[in-house]
């Protein structure tokens, strides 16, 4: 990495736009608080010009080394006074939002005092990471969407701040694990808050928490119903649970012990009638097999699928191990395929038979992909 040559300026382009910031604080609790409807799209506009800074200030600084000792500390002040005035002039109208308040409070106190000792330990200063950025984003969103929608009944607007409250203990538990981690062992710190791996994990956390979003505000009390093209609503409603369902599940399947799945039984055993793979070759599985998703592209934590090429038994066998994973979730989701069916009110049976053909494709590769796998390995094996 190069010098940083912005660590001790104040004027940055990232110090800047957290300035503007500040500015904008009082702009839209001025237009929110006046409650005039054409005002409160002002507001929501203002908010989310915001948000969009919030995260522009942090990327500028990393993707072009801009990052300066003031700008570490500034902007996390920044984003909690901003929030902290969201949650105080929503409280107007949604009580329930003092509380989020105060809990918000004790957040960062707790984590200011941890940040403080982090300090004196490592010597220091440190930014803000993937975590608290992203209950700040969903905070945002939650934010918008009260301000737009002005007919949302209370249980979905209560869902929704709940749903942001928890996000905001998510990350306080993370931060005071990564403070407590580093405290016991400043060697082992992580010097860069938002690595490439980070900002996945990010998008993909931003994904689920939208899609709950998506799926309570095409609900019946929602306006998006009566404005949207009715294809685009379906999508949205579809796509919404495709993501609660999907997202945690890939995460969950990253947690299971590979040792215990033993493709040599059931499930995962190739049967007669599959010719070891070759039956899938009658529908031309081979032409389009390499062009589904593989996560381990975008994932630099998960096991690469690449390194097969090396033909090295050790790897072709945790190989053959990551197929037995995904192929177990993939027949979990089917399983929880009927959510589509109860929850979609409108094209649920259409919606459900198409994530079933899809998950059966992922799941049908791998079946393919595995018996070969271990085939190559005993040729490995019998030649060396």
């Amino acid at each position: 990495m190069s010098e940083n040559r912005y660590k001790n300026r104040i004027i940055t382009i990232p110090n800047v736009l957290t300035f503007f910031r500040i500015l904008l604080i009082p702009v839209y609790v001025w237009l929110y608080l006046t409650r005039n409807e054409s005002r409160n799209v002002w507001a929501a506009a203002v908010i989310l010009l915001a948000g969009v800074t919030d995260v522009l200030d942090g990327y500028i600084a990393r993707r072009w080394n801009m990052e300066s000792d003031l700008g570490k500390i500034l902007d996390p002040v920044v984003d909690k006074i901003s929030l902290s005035a969201m949650c105080l002039m929503m409280s107007v109208r949604y009580p329930v939002m003092f509380w989020v308040l105060l809990f918000f409070a004790v957040k960062e106190a707790s984590l200011g005092t941890l940040g403080y000792l982090y300090m004196k330990r490592t010597g220091i200063v440190n930014s803000a990471r993937w975590y608290g950025k992203a209950s700040s984003i969903v905070q945002y969103a939650v934010i918008i969407a009260l301000i737009l929608n002005r007919q949302i009944t209370d249980y979905s607007a209560h869902v929704l701040i709940y749903l942001c409250m928890a996000t905001h203990l998510i990350s306080m538990a993370s931060y005071v694990l990564f403070y407590v981690r580093s405290i016991a062992s400043p060697r082992h710190t992580e010097e860069v808050a938002m690595r490439r791996i980070d900002w996945n994990i990010l998008i993909m956390y931003l994904l689920l928490v939208a899609a709950l979003f998506i799926l309570m505000f095409t609900s019946g009390d929602s306006y998006l119903k009566e404005v949207l093209p009715k294809p685009i609503y379906l999508f949205l409603r579809f796509a919404s649970i495709v993501g609660t369902i999907g997202i945690p599940a890939f995460f969950a399947g990253e947690k299971i012990p590979r040792e215990k799945l033993d493709p040599e039984r059931f499930p995962f055993r190739s049967y007669s009638w599959e010719k070891e793979g070759r039956a899938y070759e009658k529908i031309g599985i081979q032409k389009w097999k390499n062009k589904t998703p593989d996560m381990s592209r975008y994932f630099q934590r998960t096991f690469s699928k690449q390194g097969n090429m090396l033909r090295d038994p050790a790897h072709l066998r945790r190989l053959v191990q990551e197929t037995c994973s995904a192929e177990l979730l993939h027949w979990i989701l089917i399983l929880l395929s009927f959510l589509f069916a109860v929850l979609m009110d409108e094209g649920g049976l259409l919606a459900m038979l198409l994530y079933i053909v899809g998950n059966l494709v992922s799941l049908v590769i791998q079946r393919y992909n595995r018996p070969r796998i271990m085939k190559l390995i005993k040729r490995i094996e019998k030649t060396k």
